[in-house]
């Protein structure tokens, strides 16, 4: 039976997974007290992406982005792209499962075991894709509502602490910074909602994907400015460029009298949220990928290899927090550019002749 999502879910979907990891780690670095203007161009440079991706879900309605490689560049180099993504999606969990313990381990559990905090999620995404895309719209738009509203009201307790000193003077060291910032915040996290041509296809109604996809984007991408300039506000760039974890930082600043403090502990609940959509997300689109590859017809049979593979990865791959930022800061930006933006522009543009070709084929 085909799993359907509504257009609420979707976005609070879109949302929650731009959001995760870029209100915990720096988003767009590389601007400096100038970030907040990167993010704004990396949202009107999202438009674009996001508009190549509703185009391609459009164009093949109801299938998703393996379905759609092998209809458009045939099952040898479709399968092959298909790998690719299957490898993308499942190291993408990875980074996110290792974020989340590094914060974990090194801000609120120090003494616990990384492998042990890392477990915990990845029981929790297993049981969620077990149960369905459908259940974890619904916890999505449900959880995704409550952080919306925490983090509006840890703005407003912050305000007092805010210095508009921080963000000036503005482009003070010329225009290349910024577009590095923009870049970065492009690939991180906006071009990552690539991985929702394995989700769109589930919406209930095909005219609403577009709608979904840039509502998604301006709810995220306002939510994520809206928490970048504070904490930029906060910090000052020095501080903010010195820190893993800004905006832990800037949240630990609260307080009102003796009583209102210590609400940094709040982010680590946000993270929980938002990283426990993001992995779950991909665990979902890597066991579709996977099942469709060795063509068993149940996804969820999957599911517990994926979370296996993934928790290993997380593992594996870096050998402390050092080693993680510098790899996302320097070469994420390079890596994650095939999959979020040439090989959709080649899917595009194969899908269009394709298209082109099948309705010149006389009746």
């Amino acid at each position: 039976m085909k799993e359907v999502i509504s257009k609420k879910q979707t976005i609070a979907l879109i949302a929650a997974f731009i959001l995760d990891g870029s209100i915990i780690l720096p988003t767009a670095p590389e601007a400096g007290r100038d970030l907040w203007l990167s993010i704004i161009i990396a949202i009107f440079i999202s438009c674009g992406l996001f508009w190549l991706y509703s185009e391609i879900q459009l164009l093949y309605a109801g299938k998703d982005l393996f379905d759609i490689c092998n209809l458009t560049l045939g099952k040898f180099i479709g399968g092959i792209l298909n790998i690719l993504y299957i490898w993308y999606f499942i190291h993408l969990a990875s980074l996110t499962l290792r974020d989340f313990g590094e914060f974990m381990n090194i801000l609120t559990m120090p003494e616990t075991p990384k492998f042990v905090i890392m477990l915990v999620p990845c029981f929790i995404s297993a049981y969620a894709v077990k149960k369905g895309i459908e259940v974890l719209g619904r916890f999505s738009l449900f959880s995704s509502v409550f952080t919306f509203i925490v983090i509006i009201f840890l703005a407003i307790l912050l305000t007092p602490e805010i210095d508009v000193k921080n963000i000036l003077p503005i482009m003070g060291d010329g225009i290349s910074r910024v577009m590095k910032g923009a870049w970065s915040a492009v690939t991180f996290p906006f071009g990552e909602c690539v991985i929702f041509l394995c989700i769109t296809n589930n919406i209930n109604d095909s005219k609403l994907i577009k709608k979904s996809y840039f509502t998604g984007l301006a709810v995220g991408g306002l939510f994520l400015l809206f928490t970048s300039l504070y904490v930029i506000l906060t910090l000052g760039e020095e501080m903010y460029g010195s820190l893993y974890f800004p905006a832990y930082r800037a949240l630990s600043r609260i307080r009102i009298g003796d009583f209102i403090q210590r609400l940094e502990v709040i982010e680590g609940l946000l993270l929980n949220i938002f990283g426990l959509i993001k992995i779950s997300i991909c665990i979902y689109a890597c066991s579709i990928g996977i099942s469709k590859l060795l063509k068993v017809k149940d996804y969820t049979a999957i599911v517990i290899p994926v979370v296996l593979v993934m928790f290993n990865l997380s593992n594996i791959l870096y050998e402390n927090i050092m080693e993680l930022v510098s790899w996302t800061s320097q070469i994420y930006k390079y890596y994650a550019l095939p999959f979020q933006i040439f090989f959709p522009i080649m899917i595009f543009i194969a899908a269009k002749i394709k298209n082109t070709k099948d309705s010149n084929l006389p009746l």
